[in-house]
């Protein structure tokens, strides 16, 4: 779970969290800006290439928390704007060796707008 003191409102500011298998396997969930609107992402990536497993269009803004439950390989998205009341994005099956998992934050596109993410905390709660 993570709680960003940023929003991204500009385009392609993004803002999220990556699990990371190495080789170019990883996980990415993360909002982002589109110009127009805040948009909530998730993908698969193996071997580099990705499968998009959500990309909608949300209101109220960036959202502030996103959160990711890992069950076996069931993955699932959640985004809050309060840190109390949780949407789910997204759920999928996708088995990945993760090594490590973090926030990560970014830009793109051919005028990439500075951005700087800034963030409350990270928390990494393992099930015993």
């Amino acid at each position: 779970e993570v709680k960003f003191d940023s929003g991204v409102s500009r385009a392609y500011q993004i803002q999220g969290i990556i699990a990371d298998g190495g080789g170019g396997n990883f996980l990415r969930f993360d909002s982002y800006s589109n110009g127009w609107g805040v948009m909530i992402f998730s993908a698969a990536f193996t071997n580099g290439y990705p499968v998009v497993k959500a990309n909608r269009q949300i209101s109220g803004g960036a959202p502030l928390y996103i959160k990711v439950r890992r069950v076996g390989d069931q993955w699932t998205q959640y985004y809050s704007y309060d840190g109390i009341t949780w949407t789910t994005n997204v759920s999928f099956t996708h088995a990945i060796n993760v090594k490590e998992a973090g926030i990560f934050a970014g830009n793109a596109g051919s005028y990439a707008p500075a951005y700087t993410a800034l963030v409350d905390y990270f928390l990494n709660i393992v099930s015993q």
